[in-house]
């Protein structure tokens, strides 16, 4: 019978040690293996050649420019589907793609088993869920090991895992298994992980804002509102970010809820003319003239800055902030007076 065509998808680091019985394991199972070294800003090491000697095909994963010099990996899941995109376009439509981490072992014994699980699988099965033994944490769970030609990309910088690119329908089998083997002795790589998890988070705040405005300019306010409160409730949103998510969520409010919006933007960076104007005009839709004036002649102290931020909005020092103001003389009943224009000096 004719062997199925399944592609392993390995990555490393600097395992010259125990690459080869990784990949030797595998090769009963596996028409092709794949092996992207990964390790961050270390010299390479014998890891690759070895690889090369055993018939593997190899590449490398570079770090990106901002992580370059660390001596670690930056993201996991890229790193896998670098390994992921050359094993598919080995294995191609009809063959599988498995996945498995250098210090793992693929036991003599399962070799068969997994063919005979590969050529049973139903036709409407896009995945081949196996056991992870990971005998030092007294561990057997089922991961996603096999999968269809491009049905998985994997995600997460740390921790990683596949996410299927349609609606899948998994193959479970209990009694394949691959069991993860590390020396002894080697060390947890949590000091790794968190400054991955670190880094990363440093950014998220940033999704949560850019999902916030990019709802709102698409019209659906309600995500915008909700995508806002996120970004705000996050311990590491920097100013800049902060204050116009602050303008933002004033402008799509009203009443009492718009006018806190507004002051939290003016405590926020008093200097500033943004969240002075919303708050006057705020004012001005309740009725509130006198006070809004009052707002406004703080707001015309405040000289046009020299740096202006990305979220500068040149109008508040120029035609609108004029408007506003004949808008709040207006209902006050008080005459126009000229305004003040010390910041072009």
């Amino acid at each position: 019978m004719k062997k199925p065509r399944i592609v392993a998808a390995l990555i490393c680091g600097n395992e010259e040690e125990r690459i080869a019985r990784c990949v030797k394991s595998l090769q009963p199972l596996c028409t092709d293996v794949v092996v992207v070294r990964a390790v961050g800003a270390l010299k390479p090491d014998k890891t690759l050649d070895i690889a090369k000697s055993l018939g593997c095909y190899t590449d490398e994963y570079h770090n990106e420019p901002l992580t370059a010099g660390w001596p670690h990996l930056d993201n996991f899941a890229a790193a896998r589907n670098k390994a992921f995109r050359i094993a598919y376009d080995l294995a191609d439509k009809d063959g599988w793609v498995m996945w498995a981490d250098c210090d793992d072992i693929l036991p003599p014994d399962q070799v068969d088993k997994h063919l005979a699980a590969v050529r049973d699988c139903p036709a409407d099965c896009d995945w081949i869920l196996t056991d992870y033994v990971i005998a030092e944490q007294h561990k057997r769970a089922p991961r996603e090991r096999l999968f269809r030609y491009h049905t998985g990309w994997w995600w997460r910088a740390v921790h990683e895992n596949v996410h299927p690119t349609k609606e899948v329908k998994i193959h479970l089998r209990r009694d394949l298994e691959i069991h993860h083997a590390p020396p002894p002795g080697q060390r947890p790589s949590n000091e790794r992980n968190m400054r991955i998890l670190r880094w990363q988070d440093q950014f998220s705040q940033h999704w949560k804002f850019y999902l916030h405005y990019e709802k709102m300019i698409s019209g659906d306010l309600d995500a915008a509102r909700r995508y806002g409160a996120e970004a705000l409730a996050l311990r590491d949103l920097d100013g800049v970010h902060k204050y116009e998510t602050l303008l933002n969520m004033s402008n799509m409010t009203s009443g009492e809820t718009a006018m806190r919006f507004a002051r939290a933007a003016k405590e926020l960076d008093p200097h500033r003319r943004e969240a002075f104007a919303l708050e006057a005009s705020v004012l001005l839709d309740e009725g509130r003239a006198e006070e809004s004036l009052a707002v406004l002649d703080q707001m015309d102290k405040i000289g046009k800055p020299a740096f202006p931020q990305w979220t500068h909005r040149a109008e508040y020092y120029g035609w609108k902030a004029t408007k506003l103001r004949a808008w709040a003389l207006r209902m006050s009943g008080k005459p126009r007076r000229r305004m003040s224009l010390r910041w072009t000096r």
